[in-house]
């Protein structure tokens, strides 16, 4: 690698996280009025959102991740689903190493928990910190989601928002996310934007903090 190139990634490596939590992070955070919200996301973009606005978890969507077709199942009916009980199964089961869960007919997959009894604790702790009256869903489109569960979601009666890899105007409620056009899905939206060095992450291509400024105290 050239000095040019080792130069170069040390700064993005380095100048972007400071940039975002300096710059970016405060600002977004004076611009946010709406601080009570719950946040519901199918894998770790929503509270990564919260984490750098500086918000409590008031969700149990942390740390985790859903098949998308799961989470709207559970976006459709979020009273019955948060009436469940955790059910832990075997995670070799699923071929992974980390919990995962049934609620009822859904599977949830704890990435970032090391035990059964750490994942249950976080998910009823968060889960009784919903805000039901000031609440948004939020759909990554990846991990098979399709064209098909993006309209499905589209026609949920409260607020919501999917980050899409390709813009289509043709599916309500869908934010184009850029630097995934040449894929199937959304990439890693957490991640640094390529090539930038002011701590944008990919996922700041939706302008979140309006969308949480619009959401309605009367969501659900």
């Amino acid at each position: 690698m050239s000095l040019f190139n080792r130069i170069k990634n040390r700064l993005y490596t380095s100048w972007n996280p400071l940039f975002r939590k300096y710059v970016i992070n405060p600002r977004n955070r004076r611009r946010l009025k709406n601080r009570d919200i719950s946040i519901l996301c199918n894998n770790c973009v929503g509270a990564v959102i919260s984490h750098d606005l500086g918000l409590q978890f008031r969700s149990p969507f942390v740390n985790l991740w859903l098949c998308p077709k799961d989470y709207i199942k559970f976006c459709e009916n979020i009273a019955y689903y948060k009436s469940c009980e955790l059910n832990f199964i075997s995670p070799h089961e699923k071929e992974v190493e980390y919990p995962v869960a049934k609620l009822d007919d859904i599977y949830i997959y704890f990435q970032h928990y090391q035990t059964e009894d750490e994942a249950r604790d976080s998910w009823n702790n968060r889960k009784a910190r919903t805000n039901s009256n000031n609440m948004c869903c939020l759909l990554i489109e990846r991990d098979g989601c399709t064209k098909e569960d993006l309209i499905r979601f589209s026609r949920l009666p409260y607020p919501k928002a999917s980050l899409v890899h390709i813009p289509m105007p043709d599916v309500n409620d869908t934010y184009y996310i850029r630097g995934f056009e040449h894929g199937r899905e959304v990439g890693n939206s957490i991640d640094y934007k390529r090539n930038h060095f002011f701590g944008r992450r990919y996922y700041d291509d939706f302008d979140y903090v309006s969308f949480f400024n619009e959401v309605k105290n009367d969501s659900i």
